[in-house]
């Protein structure tokens, strides 16, 4: 940038002001040793960025990188989350606003920054329909979704012996939803043009190209050995083959944003959109590459994610397992995001710090049991946590803590149902909206394993940042560790059974409590 007299007390400064700005010009008024400034805004460099988006339960999250890896800007948008009856879904045109809106809110406060590419990670299992416009035929149907429960069943009896030719349960494909629609929603679905993923969605309708990575396609019935999709089912449920997306590599370029959807969104340059995942497999591939027998566990769904070898897994019908490398898979437990029952909790009694909260075995008596027995009511209440055990001196804090530890026999409890006694897990790594020391202090101590914590999802974020972009990982400073305390580990072996014993004994009672809740319900 240079000064220049001009004549009598008026100067010209050249170079990149504004660097946003090229080609134009503007006064400054200024006390300069009583001298007026003339600036000529000449050009100047952008700095390129990669805005990583993430799409969770109840909010959106987007944070711009530079080319190394550092973050520039972090914004978080809410997003609505449907979740009554068997039916859990969002509004997929909240995440095009939510896109639209942190590239806008960026734009304001850095005017400097040039969007190279984009990126999205989402919960796994997340599907969209859509028409031939791009729009969404129906909500984004989440992976907590129960409503296909009836077709699961069918499918399974159906396509017994093709079995070992998936790789996820039939409770976890798209095959018993596309059935629902197309016996429930018969007019939606004749308008099924395409099948996608969030990041498949959003790449639809902002630049016209629809694709899946390779390990989400899994749970559309694809093979990698074969590398298509599954024929043989496809034909015999009568669907048709062209409303499934292209697949491909991870980080690959899917399409490019520019013309109309360029301007609107108020870019300088055109924008690539990179291939993303679902949010816990980039944290799973990273513990794979450093050898670490661990597994990624996310507070926020009670989700499990893993890479093991073959003979490490129990052989039964709960869990995706996905050819990886190297004679491995990637492995996935669907949780059934009881967390919404806490977050109602916190909502009602204003609870928010849980650092402060006085932990003690046993949480004063009480019992919370996931998956036992109730309806989502109410939005964002999940109560398939029945809470045993209240008396006039509980207070919330044993309410808190008790359903902690229900996380912590739930998780125990997939433990023992998925793995082979040889399969010794190092530690969790958790993953969550919150960054919950508590939490991990009790999944410590119940599992007996070292638990880590990041700065809740944005380390993962950024693990996603290195893996689309493939470059080599930092590592993170801002984490915690939780070792567990050898007594409280050993009462809890105890406590777990006991907690194991009843939820044995009432699974049946609230089964009864269900069928004759919907039963009144039909009569209503």
């Amino acid at each position: 940038m240079g000064l220049k007299k001009l004549t009598g007390k008026v100067f010209a400064i050249s170079g990149p002001v504004l660097p946003d700005l090229f080609l134009c010009h503007f006064f400054i008024n200024s006390i300069y040793n009583n001298a007026r400034i003339l600036c000529f805004v000449t050009g100047g460099e952008f700095m390129n960025c990669t805005l990583m988006l993430y799409l969770g339960i109840d909010s959106m999250k987007g944070i711009f990188y530079d080319d190394k890896g550092n973050e520039i800007e972090a914004f978080k948008m809410p997003l609505s989350l449907k979740a009554e009856g068997d039916y859990m879904e969002q509004n997929p045109e909240e995440w095009i606003d939510g896109v639209s809106e942190i590239i806008r809110e960026m734009k304001y406060k850095n005017r400097d920054l040039s969007i190279q590419y984009m990126s999205v990670i989402y919960q796994p299992g997340t599907f969209v329909f859509v028409d031939r416009a791009g729009k969404n035929i129906m909500g984004a149907i989440m992976p907590g979704d129960k409503r296909a429960k009836y077709q699961s069943e069918i499918c399974e009896k159906m396509f017994k012996k093709q079995g070992s030719s998936l790789y996820a349960p039939w409770n976890s494909l798209v095959y018993p939803i596309i059935l629902w629609i197309k016996y429930n929603k018969p007019d939606a679905y004749k308008r099924i043009y395409k099948i996608l993923t969030p990041d498949g969605y959003i790449s639809y309708r902002l630049c016209g190209e629809t694709a899946i990575d390779v390990y989400s396609a899994a749970f559309l019935g694809y093979s990698i050995k074969n590398n298509d999709y599954n024929n043989k089912i496809i034909n015999s449920l009568e669907i048709e083959k062209g409303i499934f997306p292209r697949v491909c590599k991870i980080g690959e370029c899917v399409g490019v944003i520019d013309g109309e959807a360029k301007e609107e969104l108020g870019l300088n340059t055109d924008l690539k959109l990179l291939m993303g995942s679902g949010i816990m497999l980039p944290m799973a591939m990273l513990l794979s590459r450093k050898g670490i027998k661990g597994m990624v566990f996310d507070s926020d769904t009670f989700n499990i994610c893993f890479v093991s070898d073959n003979s490490k897994i129990r052989k039964h019908s709960f869990i995706t397992k996905i050819p990886f490398k190297d004679n491995s898979y990637i492995n996935f437990i669907k949780g059934n995001y009881q967390i919404q029952f806490l977050k109602w909790i916190k909502e009602i009694t204003k609870e928010e710090n849980t650092e402060d909260i006085n932990y003690a075995l046993g949480s004063s008596g009480v019992i919370i049991l996931p998956e036992i027995f109730g309806e989502w009511e109410h939005d964002y209440c999940d109560l398939r946590g029945g809470v045993l055990g209240i008396q006039r001196n509980t207070c919330i804090d044993d309410i808190i803590t008790s359903f902690y530890e229900a996380a912590g026999f739930t998780l125990k409890s997939s433990i023992e149902h998925n793995f082979s006694d040889e399969m010794q897990v190092d530690y969790i790594e958790v993953i969550g909206t919150e960054r919950d020391k508590l939490l991990c202090r009790v999944l410590s101590n119940v599992n007996s394993v070292k638990v880590f914590m990041g700065n809740s999802h944005n380390d993962i974020i950024k693990e996603a940042f290195y893996m689309v972009k493939d470059m080599p990982r930092q590592d993170y400073d801002d984490r915690f560790e939780m070792v567990p305390e050898e007594e409280m580990s050993s009462n809890y072996k105890r406590l777990y059974s006991l907690h194991h014993g009843v939820r044995n004994s009432l699974k049946d009672i609230y089964k009864l409590r269900r069928k004759l809740l919907r039963r009144t319900d039909i009569k209503q």
